[in-house]
């Protein structure tokens, strides 16, 4: 018969490699009018895509130093829950000496992805945004506008939170086994 203790290691691993995998992907996105969208990513890259074809920014503000930071403390807890699940699956560590680091991890990966998201949720993007849609919504559009209200959360945000909820999980399920 096979023993779940076998495997307890495959959530965590899951886990690593998609909060690893989350980096690359855009944590907003926005149509507008029907023939722009707009993504953009942690770490600060905007791409906008519409009938003129499509081009990237990269900001350089405080909005890239902070993403740029949470997408790196991102990537570095899920490479060691993503570690630490394959010293597991090879026996060479305990799952007693692991779990409570793949709680703290998820709990760490969690923490520092909402602080992202509240962050650019209070940043005046009024100007980034008027520079990027200034041909579209020229005299509608707000300077002192949540960013939240035009983009919705996309696999970049959203996962590094089900990551650390998948080894918060793994951590706590783990406290079953002994060896």
């Amino acid at each position: 018969m096979i023993e779940i203790r076998n495997y307890i290691w495959m959530a965590p691993f899951v886990a690593g490699l998609i909060g690893i995998i989350s980096i690359f992907f855009p944590a907003g996105t926005g149509g507008f009018a029907g023939y722009q969208e707009f993504d953009f990513w942690i770490w600060g890259m905007w791409v906008q895509i519409g009938y003129g074809g499509a081009s990237t920014i990269f900001l350089s503000d405080i909005f890239s130093t902070v993403g740029i930071g949470c997408s790196v403390l991102t990537l570095i807890f899920s490479i060691i829950i993503l570690i630490t699940a394959n010293q597991i699956r090879k026996n060479s560590k305990s799952i007693i000496d692991t779990r409570m680091l793949w709680i703290a991890c998820g709990i760490l990966i969690i923490i520092i992805n909402i602080a992202w998201a509240v962050f650019i949720t209070f940043m005046n993007y009024g100007v980034i945004l008027n520079n990027l849609w200034s041909e579209i919504f020229p005299p509608s559009f707000q300077y002192n506008t949540m960013i939240w209200l035009y983009f919705n959360f996309n696999f970049g945000i959203t996962g590094p939170l089900f990551s650390g909820v998948l080894a918060i999980i793994a951590g706590k399920y783990s406290k079953r086994f002994r060896s």
